[in-house]
């Protein structure tokens, strides 16, 4: 089957993130995806490149000087089989960048300046029929702060299609609720807290990832694996990324190529730890918190107060050298050894 210019189907409309999904035309005949994987669909479409998602923002900043409705706004795009978030790219893996985007209010549409955003990228493959020339993945964005204060935004979740001429299509589009709601105001603007909080929504992503890993081959054993390629991008040794159970830059070589058919197990029982290792194989997580401003403070002050420490410590110790120089007894002279020599002559 030839796909001269690909497209793919399944296309969802979000109310409350008001995007559109259209699908580019192509010419191929229909086909399915095996299991509860998504349905490609003939649609004579042109693909929309661009989409524009408003992310409904209660408990930021913006929102509570107001007191009124505020949505976060973020527009994802691809441009030369790169995929955009607010014209920075965010897939293929890339050195991070900084990413900023204007809060909205609902009722007169008045934006609030840039604001630096802190977030979380997650890139799984997804199963594909092994004679189709391309890849699919899912692409996970989370918001995690605004200017160094966590907020408890909801993921967009987008579907791509990487074909074998290096193209890359959006092929769907979910908002996904956030595992946690806390509200940012709990911190209070102290350091400790929001390291804390930090650190225990990226852990529960990295759970949430791990649960959909689980379902992705739960009770398929072997058989699991053989709609699952190996990751279309190679790991970059540049990225800034949270190696928990997940594999970075010290990722092993991809894994053999998956057994025929007819393959029989000597033991009877599938090889768990195959698809557990490829599992460890597929699933990256690119995190950028623009709290790191809060944490270089963190570390400037204790830095500052290790230099302090050293200084009075060299200026202590200088000082005591210099009183034991002071408080030496006077030094003495031997000059009765001429008299003593002349005596002995004599």
């Amino acid at each position: 089957m030839t796909l001269r210019s690909f497209l793919l189907g399944s296309v969802l409309a979000l109310s409350s993130a008001r995007a559109l999904l259209v699908v580019p035309e192509v010419e191929s005949d229909a086909f399915a995806f095996p299991g509860d994987t998504v349905s490609i669909l003939p649609l004579e479409a042109q693909a929309a490149q661009k989409q524009q998602i408003d992310l409904p923002c209660t408990e930021c900043p913006f929102a509570i000087q107001s007191g009124d409705e505020t949505y976060l706004s973020l527009e994802f795009s691809i441009e030369d089989g790169v995929l955009l978030a607010n014209d920075h790219h965010i897939f293929p893996p890339a050195p991070p960048s900084p990413i900023t985007a204007v809060q909205r209010h609902l009722t007169d549409g008045e934006e609030s300046q840039p604001v630096p955003l802190g977030y979380a990228v997650e890139m799984m493959p997804l199963p594909s029929p092994p004679e189709e020339p391309f890849d699919m993945v899912a692409v996970r964005f989370t918001v995690l702060d605004l200017d160094g204060y966590p907020v408890p935004l909801d993921t967009v979740a987008i579907t791509l299609i990487h074909d074998a001429e290096g193209n890359l299509f959006m092929v769907k589009t979910d908002i996904e609720k956030t595992a946690d709601r806390a509200s940012w105001k709990k911190c209070d603007g102290k350091p400790k807290c929001l390291r804390r909080f930090m650190v225990e929504r990226i852990r529960s992503m990295f759970g949430a990832a791990k649960e959909r890993l689980v379902g992705m081959f739960k009770g398929k054993g072997c058989k699991g694996l053989k709609g699952l390629p190996p990751p279309p991008f190679p790991p970059r040794p540049h990225h800034d990324e949270l190696d928990h159970d997940f594999p970075g830059h010290h990722s092993p070589p991809p894994p053999p190529p998956p057994p025929p058919a007819d393959h029989r197990h000597s033991h009877g029982k599938p090889h768990h730890g195959d698809w557990q290792r490829t599992a460890h194989r597929v699933v990256r997580f690119i995190v950028v918190p623009a709290i790191l401003g809060v944490f270089a403070g963190l570390a400037a002050s204790a830095l500052g107060m290790i230099v302090g420490q050293l200084a009075v410590f060299m200026d202590e110790k200088q000082g005591l050298m210099t009183q034991s120089v002071e408080e030496l007894p006077p030094a003495y002279r031997d000059e009765e050894a001429p008299a003593e020599e002349v005596a002995d002559k004599s």
